[in-house]
């Protein structure tokens, strides 16, 4: 009995003590959570595509699990919450929801839990019931929640979380349900700048001629999620698109495998690059414009007018064009700076000489010519070969003055003056007027006794001939020329001899004809003749002449031998200078004079220290592809040019 005492009072300290345990561990647990969680499947890998069709995705599960009865307390809450990027479908109702309780460890449970709200961030389930461990086979239990549904709320891959209890009663800081979401179906095609998605779509930008862009087709989701750098169906599906300029078709090289394609024009404009992909939606590039490299070469876009009058505009006026080396015109230069000059002809060019570009176009407005003849225009600008126009007609204006172009130094009273006397017409730039029919007069200015002479109109060269002219006095003279609305000329000395006197001298060859061609640098011998006013020879003049000449004198010039009997029969010169020239005799110490027709001197023999050679344009620019034009001029030793030989 006392050992039996003693067992039981053993037993009972022990079982105090166990029950001592119990009371102060079993309290703990049961004011704790759940002892752990099943997580939901089904919420992985969630297409994004269901944003946009609405479509929910139904979870198995979660499970949570009593490991002790009374763990999940009476009117508290369980509360399936979810993060930010994950919608529950809150239409669903109590029916759609299933809620399975067995018990755990145990034959039977108490456990009741129910379905209490929904919204699209939380579900909430009340326990109704909560477990007991006492009598008939009481103890936890498990629930398990079925039937819930979720999605995707926004596109955003990737987007890993976890469903989690916000409620007052169940584990917390355990996942109830890993969460996922995958990229959708294909959606679009887009024009992107880079094969692994981390580029953009091609935006607006400018491409320098002959440099490539490469692109790419990327496939995305609906949320622009990348799925990959797809082949396109054929090379025909990349293409070009509101194509402006000279670009063409073929400045787009697709791949052979089609997932690429690389832009690269020569010629300027601008395109889009679009990748054709059957039932997606299309994204192209933006706007590319091919811009023009430096200039590097410059063309007359517009030549000057063929025909100008002198002291007026060109029309039209020169446009010059800077073009690259493609040879695309270079409108983003605004800076460079064209001048213009007289590259052949005489006079210089008047008006505003330099022309800045403005847009690659270099424009003239008010270049002119006052001296008429034929003149080309070079134009030139630093570093670029100069180039150089058609030719220019440049045309004597109106006629606006008057000029002597022969008058005698000297004459005999009452015999006409020899030569005759000559007016021409002038515009206000001193050329010739070529205007006919213009009556001009003549009248003495200064000097003493009258003065006779017919009007005369000009001739179609401008120029009005008085070949009846005559003083009735010895004397200095002076005369004036006049015309209706023109400015009047007056003439230089004459002086008028008594009849029998020395007034002119006639230059012929020794036979007496007018000269004719000769050789430059080669001798020849003239006849020079004292005459009176009527072409008699005064046979009283012993006298001598200097002679001068248009041309350079090789030998011959300056005072002469004396005149027999009022004639030099020979005299010897040399003539350097080709082209027509004259040779004029001078009374020695006199103002008498008298120049001989124009005649011909032709070049001489070839000589080839006096050739040139030159460079157009000079220097060249070391290029590879840059020319310049090489003149071979022969000339003979006095510098005149050859216009024969060399062939």
């Amino acid at each position: 009995m006392r050992l039996y005492n003693s067992l039981v009072a053993r037993s009972l300290i022990l079982l105090s003590g166990l029950l001592l345990f119990t009371l102060v561990i079993a309290p703990l647990e049961q004011s704790a959570y759940g002892q752990d969680v099943i997580r939901a499947s089904g919420g992985t890998d969630l297409s994004i595509d269901a944003v946009a069709t609405g479509d929910f995705t139904t979870l198995s599960g979660p499970t949570i699990r009593e490991t002790v009865a009374g763990q999940l307390q009476q009117n508290q809450t369980i509360v399936l919450s979810l993060p930010s990027g994950y919608e529950w479908n809150e239409a669903l109702t109590g029916s759609d929801i299933t809620l399975t309780i067995v018990p755990v460890g145990a034959q039977n449970t108490d456990l009741q839990v129910q379905f209490t709200s929904i919204n699209a961030t939380n579900v909430t389930f009340t326990v109704t019931t909560p477990s007991r461990s006492a009598g008939a086979g009481q103890g936890p239990g498990r629930v398990t929640i079925d039937g819930l549904q979720i999605r995707p709320a926004n596109t955003i891959v990737p987007d890993v979380q976890q469903i989690t209890n916000t409620g007052t009663t169940g584990p917390t800081g355990l996942s109830y349900g890993d969460l996922s979401k995958s990229v959708g179906e294909m959606a679009m095609v887009r024009v992107e700048t880079a094969a692994d998605g981390s580029g953009v779509v091609a935006g607006e930008q400018g491409v320098l001629a002959g440099n490539s862009l490469q692109v790419y087709a990327i496939a995305r989701d609906a949320g622009e999620n990348f799925i990959e750098n797809i082949a396109l169906d054929d090379v025909s599906d990349w293409s070009l698109i509101e194509v402006t300029g000279d670009i063409t078709q073929t400045a787009l090289t697709p791949s052979s495998d089609r997932r690429n394609a690389v832009f690269s024009s020569q010629l300027t404009g601008t395109a889009g690059i679009q990748a054709e992909y059957e039932s997606v939606d299309l994204f192209s590039s933006g706007t590319i414009t091919v811009l023009p490299r430096p200039a590097s070469e410059m063309v007359i876009h517009t030549q000057p007018g063929a025909a100008a009058t002198a002291g007026e505009v060109f029309n039209p006026q020169p446009v010059i064009r800077l073009l690259d080396q493609f040879g695309n015109l270079v409108t983003t230069d605004n800076s460079t700076e064209v001048t213009a000059a007289v590259e052949s002809g005489s006079g210089p060019l008047e008006g505003t000489l330099t022309a800045t570009a403005s847009g690659g176009v270099a424009t003239f407005t008010d270049l002119n010519a006052e001296t008429a003849n034929t003149i080309t225009l070079r134009f030139t600008s630093s570093g670029l070969s100069a180039i150089v126009s058609n030719s220019i007609v440049v045309g004597a204006a109106d006629s606006d003055k008057l000029v002597f172009t022969s008058v005698p130094s000297s004459g005999n009273q009452d015999i006409s003056l020899v030569p005759p006397i000559r007016v021409q017409l002038l515009d206000a730039f001193d050329n010739v007027s070529s205007e006919s029919d213009v009556e001009i007069t003549l009248s003495m200015e200064t000097g003493s006794g009258s003065f006779s002479a017919s009007s005369s109109n000009t001739d179609a060269g401008g120029e009005a001939v008085f070949d009846d002219a005559q003083f009735t006095e010895a004397g200095i003279k002076t005369i004036r020329a006049s015309s209706t609305g023109l400015t009047h000329a007056i003439s230089g000395n004459i002086e008028i001899l008594e009849d029998g006197e020395v007034s002119a001298f006639r230059i012929r060859d020794t036979d007496g004809n007018p000269l004719g061609s000769q050789t430059a640098g080669g001798s020849f011998d003239i006849q020079i003749s004292a005459i009176d006013g009527t072409g008699t020879v005064v046979t009283t003049f012993d006298g001598t002449v200097d002679i001068s000449s248009s041309s350079v004198i090789g030998s011959g010039g300056g005072t002469t031998a004396a005149f027999t009997d009022g004639v030099l029969a020979s005299h010897a010169i040399t003539l350097e200078t080709s082209g027509n020239h004259s040779i004029t005799a001078v009374m020695t110490g006199e103002s008498i004079a008298s120049t001989s027709d124009l005649f011909a001197i032709q070049p001489g023999t070839l000589e080839l220290d006096s050739t040139v050679i030159t460079a157009s344009p000079s220097p060249i620019i070391a290029d590879g592809s840059s020319t310049s034009q090489i003149t071979v001029q022969l000339r003979d030793e006095f510098g005149n040019n050859l216009v024969s030989g060399g062939e």
